[in-house]
């Protein structure tokens, strides 16, 4: 079923009045009459009461059969739909408008995905309920190789360097680290294994020094826009593995990445070599970590 603007409109609706955002109040809140879309089934169940008290549902029936607080605010569903808050899982936000147009578009939880100082601000304001913006979970600076890809990142030249990172970036107040696509092999797993020593998750890129699967049984709970997962898929993994990382380490000076030319053949070779067997492997070892 097609959601409309009155769905969102439900939802924000729901965000600001809920205590700790803006315009806060106290109050119940009852909706009456509105269309519930159950996200586990699709279904949509008409003409229901919804009774929410503070941040929880307290109460959901049909219309006329529950009974409503005496001080509650009553908001008329018919005709509109009520969902779930949504949440968007890779977002790169650094500014007060976009944070409100998630939560006019009903999304309540948002994944910042290259974190700053100013985020933990935005953050802090939302909770204080001075901003209307979604919950926010905070990636750490981007944690590259020693030349890395954004300016900006953390350069990680070698094992110390990678441990040395997480222990900063969990003192800093991260949610995850944030792992990038050129990190030595070396430094990438005392990454993980330091991150595991500080009870912090790594997420983002699998490097091009490290097969997909790998990464997965090293603790990496997300890989980001399936990086690798096509390579650990190919029959002719090892082989294009060892192309690609030559011609990595053997860049001209002015050089991030390797050249069209050079990657083209490499990747046909990866992709007319796909292996369903070898896929069914991966993903189930994505399964057994828990890796998304």
């Amino acid at each position: 079923m097609k959601l409309t603007l009155p769905a969102l409109s439900i939802c924000l609706l729901l965000m600001i009045t809920t205590p700790g955002l803006p315009g806060a109040e106290l109050k119940p809140i009852v909706i009456n009459h509105v269309t519930l879309i159950d996200t586990r089934t699709g279904a949509a169940n008409a003409d229901l009461t919804v009774v929410v008290v503070g941040e929880k549902i307290k109460a959901l029936g049909p219309a006329g059969q529950v009974k409503a607080p005496s001080d509650a605010r009553v908001i008329d569903g018919k005709d509109k739909f009520l969902i779930p808050g949504l949440w968007d899982m890779h977002v790169h936000v650094y500014d007060k408008p976009s944070l409100n147009l998630f939560i006019a578009n009903g999304v309540t939880g948002i994944r910042i995905m290259w974190g700053f100082p100013e985020h933990f601000e935005l953050r802090k304001e939302a909770q204080q309920g001075t901003l209307l913006a979604p919950r926010m979970i905070i990636a750490s600076t981007i944690v590259d190789g020693p030349k890395p890809i954004w300016p900006g990142s953390i350069a990680v030249s070698n094992e110390a360097e990678g441990r040395q990172a997480v222990i900063k970036l969990k003192r800093d107040g991260y949610d995850f680290v944030k792992v990038y696509s050129l990190l030595p092999r070396a430094s990438y797993f005392a990454i993980a294994d330091e991150a595991k020593k500080q009870g912090i998750p790594i997420e983002g890129h699998v490097p091009y020094f490290v097969s997909a699967g790998d990464a997965s049984d090293a603790g990496q709970k997300t890989i980001e826009h399936l990086t690798g997962i096509l390579a650990a898929s190919s029959a002719r993994e090892e082989e294009y593995a060892k192309g690609l990382q030559e011609a990595l380490l053997n860049l001209p000076p002015d050089q991030k990445f390797p050249s069209p030319a050079r990657i083209r053949p490499l990747t046909r070779l990866m992709l007319e070599n796909f292996s369903p067997e070898k896929a069914n492997i991966l993903f189930g070892r994505l399964k057994r970590n828990h890796t998304w």
